[in-house]
């Protein structure tokens, strides 16, 4: 008591809301003090504290110190900026506990404006070449750094990057300048402004903040100006691709969607002398985006977009490309009229399957898939139909279809059906009669990936990939069940080639065998003799593959960046005697 009478006298000049906190206090003192009688004169002398207690002033509530900035470090210290040039200047502000703050307010100022200048979100530009300060204040905490502005006729040179000289069709490539001084070395970061020219805007444009957007093909010219200073690269304006056409066959789809033709019979030789194939796009009149195509034996093509649509073209066999019976050809691609929506296609000699987000499957064009017609005579549109018939309900994850059978993977199980033509025994069951419904092929039934030319039946019928990484084959020699290869060799995936096989190692090797050209398996020959043989087992790995391939399709593959690469491509050799002979190792295909 005697400690708060002295407070109170020493403390001559006070506030009314210092007076009501004593009298708080005080009056919490003599409650506890005076109140020993009964637990109930306690409890209400506490209620009276706090009814007091909450008519305080706000003012005079605890300042949270946590939000005091006590100091500030600036970044880049000391500023090196060239005439013209703009440098964003960075902090970090702590409180008194080195405890970093992110929503500090912080004020800046330059002191010789007419060197430089500094907005309010610290961007500094520089105007003429001198030395100045810049500060920065959050508070009662300030920093300060150097500020060296330089003439821009101590820069020297600039160039374009990056150091990639080719954009795709359809696709973008920023562009930025970098900037050297006489004694090479480089000047980091460079904000310089940058002005950019395209000398054929008709291939390529590049806007005001250096975007190069890939139009047509061909070879462009950029230009980049900074001040005096020039810098001039050339770009090669390329077609690239995401996917093959179905199982290869001659397609292939731009990272834009649009379906081209690759043709090795239509050829243009570069300066290396190798014949690379021509590229021709397949025009639509409608918008549509590709992501698969298939085609069979008999000229039909049929591709799928990503929203699950359907476009069919070329010879219409008894309504396999989704036209009615009387129609023979669909000179252009052609909306399928339906409101399903797939998956993924597969095309047979007479039939084309769907599978849809459900797992179910509809064919059209020869709904038993077997083509086989005598049995049917005289009426050969028994079974026939141009609409999408359900063929199975929702069971399955993978469909594929050789020239007269369908086989379907089981989302559960993982084991395969087939359905369709028996003859030659592809439908790997043991029976060469023709099933009209999908049934078990024989063990080991589970592949991890099947292959067979889409459309036809190659010289090994159809082969798979086991869970132990070990291939099976049945048809045709192979017999009408599965059985195993006469190696051991571990493979992770399977593609036709002609009429044999490539596969791929673990290790990422590609290997080819079956009935197959010296140019098709890797290895040189004079190619009007290029006879094929009868590769009992995987070949040397093909030579020469990129690192980045992705995917494979006949004697070529996908890089990540979209490019393809080939084997066996014709070379010139100058020779009279030998003309030409095929290259074994895999070349870059000229898309451009």
């Amino acid at each position: 008591m005697n400690t708060l009478r002295h407070m109170f006298k020493t403390r001559v000049h006070y506030s009314p809301s210092v007076f009501i906190v004593f009298s708080i206090l005080c009056m919490t003192c003599l409650t506890a003090a005076c109140s020993s009688d009964t637990g109930q004169d306690a409890a209400k002398s506490e209620e009276e504290a706090t009814d007091i207690r909450q008519d305080v002033p706000e003012d005079v509530a605890d300042v949270d110190e946590s939000a005091h900035v006590a100091q500030l470090i600036l970044s880049p210290d000391p500023v090196e900026a060239f005439v013209t040039q703009t440098v964003q200047i960075n902090f970090r502000a702590y409180n008194d506990h080195g405890i970093q703050l992110d929503d500090a307010d912080v004020t800046w100022r330059v002191e010789n404006t007419q060197v430089a200048t500094v907005d309010e979100s610290g961007l500094l530009l520089g105007l003429e070449a001198g030395q100045t300060t810049l500060s920065a204040t959050s508070g009662d905490a300030q920093a300060s750094l150097e500020v060296i502005v330089r003439p821009f006729d101590e820069l020297e040179r600039i160039e374009i990057i990056p150091a990639q000289r080719e954009v795709g069709v359809g696709e973008s490539l920023a562009l930025e300048v970098e900037a050297f001084r006489a004694d090479g070395t480089k000047v980091t970061p460079l904000s310089l402004p940058v002005d950019w020219h395209s000398d054929a805007p008709e291939r390529a444009s590049v806007d005001a903040s250096g975007l190069l957007r890939g139009i047509a093909r061909g070879w462009v010219n950029i230009q980049a100006s900074v001040g005096e200073l020039r810098a001039e690269a050339g770009f090669r304006v390329e077609l690239k691709f995401k996917a093959f056409g179905n199982n290869g066959g001659g397609y292939v789809i731009s990272t834009g969607g649009q379906i081209y033709t690759m043709y090795f019979d239509e050829v243009t030789e570069n300066s290396d002398g190798l014949w690379m194939p021509e590229f021709n796009q397949i025009r639509i009149n409608d918008d549509a985006h590709f992501i698969s195509i298939g085609n069979n034996q008999n000229g039909g093509r049929c591709a799928l977009t990503r929203d699950g649509r359907v476009y069919c073209w070329g010879q219409n066999v008894l309504g396999n490309l989704g036209v009615d019976f009387v129609t023979t050809v669909l000179e252009s691609p052609t909306l399928l009229e339906t409101e399903l929506r797939f998956e993924s296609l597969a095309m047979g000699q007479y039939s084309t399957c769907g599978l849809t987000g459900s797992g179910s499957i509809y064919c059209w064009g020869d709904l038993l898939i077997s083509g086989n017609f005598e049995d049917r005579y005289p009426d050969f549109l028994v079974g026939q139909s141009y609409e999408p018939a359900l063929i199975d309900a929702g069971r399955y994850e993978r469909i594929m279809m050789t020239r007269n059978t369908l086989c379907a993977q089981e989302i559960k199980t993982n084991a395969w059906y087939c359905m369709g033509s028996g003859e030659y025994g592809t439908l790997g069951n043991g029976s060469l009669d023709d099933q009209d419904e999908l049934v078990a092929i024989g063990e080991p039934r589970v592949f991890l990936k099947l292959a067979s030319r889409n459309g036809t039946t190659v010289g090994e019928g159809i082969c798979g990939i086991d869970a132990q990484f070990q291939v099976w084959c049945w048809g045709r020699a192979s017999g009408s069940i599965p059985q195993p290869v006469s190696w051991t060799d571990e493979m992770v995936d399977i593609q036709p080639q002609g009429l044999g096989f490539c596969s791929v190692t673990p290790d990422r090797h590609i290997q080819c065998w079956g009935r197959l050209s010296p140019c098709a398996v890797g290895r040189r020959a004079w190619v009007p003799n290029s006879e094929t043989a009868y590769y009992e087992v995987p070949q040397a790995p093909i030579e020469g593959l990129p690192p980045d391939w992705e995917s494979l399709a006949g004697r070529c593959v996908l890089t990540e960046g979209g490019d393809i690469w080939c084997w066996g491509l014709s070379q010139s050799t100058g020779n009279p005697i030998r003309p030409l002979e095929c290259e074994p190792s895999a070349q870059r295909v000229q898309t451009f």
